[in-house]
């Protein structure tokens, strides 16, 4: 899809630059459990024109015990090959960003995300249009906002799920997503249940349990779930298929795992930008999941508010129909170095604004972000 007007685009990049940082967390996300006392590591890209236009995109690769390692090789990715890639190359469509990033299929899923972002910001600055405008928002998604929720968990006892809970309800939140452990599970559910009934829920089970254990979807197929994350592990197609034939209750699964939306796997889909590799690639995972009658709903782990106001744009597709696994920048980080600031909004009856404004829509604090700088560098051209 040619996403600029026909006139001539005469502006190039002409400067690069790279900023790695570390955004402390209020409390440990699951994935980053392995990598340090309470850190997110993430790459902000900006590309630089000659006319002063700047596009920022952002690098964070999946929580996990390999991120530390996976954000070096991603610094050494985008160091070593996207300056050479982009550096004095006219400012064109995003397929023509897609094809440069391609020289190179060794690339990091995170680190063509983070540029071809960074290309989404400059191709809305050029149009005056906003990602979300862009990506073909739907009209009225963007009036009502993007509904929010937080994952819960999985913590050890009930108690201990009820009380990350509730500060978060107190902040307006109502959909939450509770993770699932064999032994902690239906009780659970039924407790919150009983515990919250102003809320609404859904269960994550990341796919720990396994087709002997069947049972226990089928009774929680009676609590009026919104969707069943992952009950099964992914390689299991049969029983996945089985199971959600016999279920009214969507089972959801990544929207990368084609095969599950081909063979009736599941009903829900979730679509990550960094999952993906970029907002088209995210865009046609959407477009498959459409062809295949089944919804989609963008998560991400933790992100900076760049990320973040990224997977607002795309979730404001029409497709993306369910909650999102979207929630305020302050859910996960004191320091909120985007403007206007990501948060629950009072007049779209606490959901999150996706904005209008070109671009990205928020302006990046670079002074907040050098403060959290691991490391920084600067390609101009020669």
């Amino acid at each position: 899809m040619r996403l600029l007007h026909d006139q001539p685009i005469t502006s190039c990049i002409e400067h690069v630059s790279l900023t790695h940082i570390e955004l402390p967390l209020k409390e440990c996300y699951r994935g980053l459990k392995a990598t340090g006392p309470g850190f997110r590591d993430t790459i902000l890209v900006a590309l630089h024109t000659h006319d002063g236009r700047v596009g920022v995109g952002e690098c964070a690769p999946p929580p996990g015990p390999e991120l530390k390692a996976t954000i070096e090789q991603c610094w050494q990715e985008l160091t070593a090959t996207i300056p050479s890639l982009l550096l004095g190359q006219p400012v064109m469509d995003i397929e023509t960003c897609e094809a440069r990033l391609a020289h190179d299929n060794g690339l990091h899923r995170s680190s063509r995300a983070g540029v071809e972002t960074a290309y989404w910001d400059l191709i809305g600055k050029f149009q005056e249009r906003s990602l979300a405008s862009l990506l073909g928002a739907d009209e009225a998604r963007l009036m009502m906002g993007i509904e929010p929720s937080v994952e819960i968990g999985p913590y050890p006892t009930m108690v201990d799920t009820i009380r990350a809970m509730e500060p978060h309800q107190e902040e307006g939140i109502r959909t939450f997503v509770i993770g699932l452990t064999p032994g902690l599970d239906l009780e659970l559910m039924e407790s919150l249940r009983n515990h919250f009934p102003d809320c609404q829920f859904a269960a994550d089970a990341g796919g720990r349990f396994d087709r002997s254990q069947v049972s226990l979807f089928h009774r929680l197929d009676e609590l009026d779930l919104l969707w069943i994350d992952d009950p099964l592990p992914a390689a299991d197609t049969e029983g996945m298929a089985g199971l959600q034939a016999a279920m009214e209750t969507p089972l959801c699964v990544d929207a990368s795992q084609t095969h599950l939306l081909e063979t009736g796997g599941c009903r829900l889909a979730r679509l990550s930008v960094q999952g993906a590799g970029g907002l088209n690639a995210a865009r046609r995972l959407h477009d498959i999941c459409e062809a295949n009658h089944v919804s989609c709903r963008v998560c991400t782990s933790p992100e900076s508010g760049v990320g973040l106001a990224q997977s607002l744009a795309l979730a404001a597709l029409p497709n993306c129909k369910d909650p999102s696994g979207l929630a305020p920048l302050a859910r996960w980080f004191a320091d909120l170095f985007v403007k206007p600031p990501i948060e629950l909004d009072d007049l779209l009856h606490g959901r999150l604004r996706v904005t209008s404004r070109p671009g990205l829509g928020h302006a990046v604090d670079w002074v907040r972000v050098h403060e959290h700088r691991v490391k920084h560098a600067e390609f101009p051209i020669q």
